[in-house]
């Protein structure tokens, strides 16, 4: 999508989250290194 803050990505996130089944927030410093990485969680099995 682009360049935003994290409060619009977080928002932008749990309005997609909803009708996309696997969306994740990747955030990356100023030379596109990935910083950290923010999507759904699952659960391992035991």
């Amino acid at each position: 999508m682009g360049p935003m803050t994290e409060a619009d990505a977080l928002r932008e996130w749990f309005t997609l989250s909803g009708t996309v089944k696997d969306i994740y927030i990747i955030e990356v410093d100023e030379n596109n290194k990935v910083r950290r990485q923010i999507g759904p969680t699952k659960k391992k099995k035991k």
